[in-house]
């Protein structure tokens, strides 16, 4: 699996208007998505990085970055605290 292995990455392009009301409620559908989607074996996401909704996902993306890689250490049974310190 290389950096860019389009098999395992995942593509964030949307409108740069996100209405403020709808934010928070998109933002968390998008860290539930996300979390599916690395639970399927994606594990590169990438965005445009534009207002609105790329950067909403890249913040989506990022929120999640710690929680999944730690949920997968723990899994495999690797020794977190090596793993945050190699990082």
């Amino acid at each position: 699996m290389t950096k860019y292995d389009k098999a395992v990455s995942v593509c964030f392009s949307g409108h740069r208007s996100v209405p403020f009301a709808k934010r928070r409620e998109l933002k968390q559908c998008l860290k539930s998505e996300i979390a599916k989607a690395y639970a399927d074996g994606y594990r590169y996401f990438y965005c445009g990085m534009a207002m609105g909704f790329d950067l909403l996902a890249a913040e989506a993306a990022l929120s999640l970055q710690c929680e999944l890689t730690v949920r997968e250490a723990k899994r495999q049974g690797l020794d977190i605290v090596n793993l945050h310190n190699s990082v």
